[in-house]
């Protein structure tokens, strides 16, 4: 038989008589006599790196402010520095297969398929008709704005877009362009005017 070191009863236990007595029991004890010192040294330590936190904490937030939707200033700039971490240089052996891929059938034939795709899309297309959109668009409203928001546009952030799509039957004749922004061209997609004011509609 054994006596428990806590109450000095006998146990067939090897030092106490309950789980009570146990290490737990007394981890528990020994952690709130030591509550007060911690909470002071953190106090403490707070206090002397509140500077150094301070700034490591607004770089971290200006990184990561367009994430959270707070503002877009840094958008910019965040995507350029992930964009170029990512990005591998081409090697010589890559370029050497690169081309001797399009010297092969399969090569030729992609290439002469993407050719006639970007001519399909501005065979029709004439300076005179886009500059013609794009007057009528600032008689009408004033400035260059979107037809589709009816927002203005600042010059170089303007899309021509079609009303009905070219996937769709559209052609590149004066009637199907006008004048949009770069967010409502890619919301549109491949839907034609009254199918993007219906979704708006049901997504609002």
């Amino acid at each position: 038989m054994n006596t428990c070191l806590e109450c000095g009863e006998e146990t067939n236990r090897p030092k106490f008589c309950n789980n009570k007595h146990g290490w737990d029991y007394h981890r528990k004890i020994r952690a709130e006599e030591r509550k007060p010192h911690r909470n002071s040294r953190l106090r403490k330590w707070y206090k002397k790196t509140y500077e150094e936190r301070k700034v490591h904490i607004n770089e971290w937030r200006k990184k990561r402010r367009h994430e959270t939707g707070i503002s877009k200033k840094y958008k910019d700039e965040f995507v350029k520095k992930e964009k170029k971490k990512h990005r591998y240089p081409r090697t010589d052996k890559q370029r050497e297969a690169h081309k001797k891929w399009k010297q092969t059938e399969k090569g030729r034939l992609s290439q002469k398929k993407h050719n006639l795709i970007h001519r399909s899309k501005t065979i029709d297309l004439d300076v005179k008709v886009i500059q013609l959109v794009y007057e009528d668009n600032i008689k009408k409203y004033g400035t260059l704005t979107c037809y589709l928001c009816e927002l203005p546009v600042s010059f170089g952030k303007d899309h021509l877009e079609h009303k009905i799509p070219l996937s769709r039957g559209g052609d590149n004749s004066y009637i199907n362009l006008e004048v949009s922004c770069g967010s409502c061209n890619c919301k549109k997609g491949t839907k034609t005017v009254e199918e993007y004011k219906q979704y708006k509609l049901e997504r609002n």
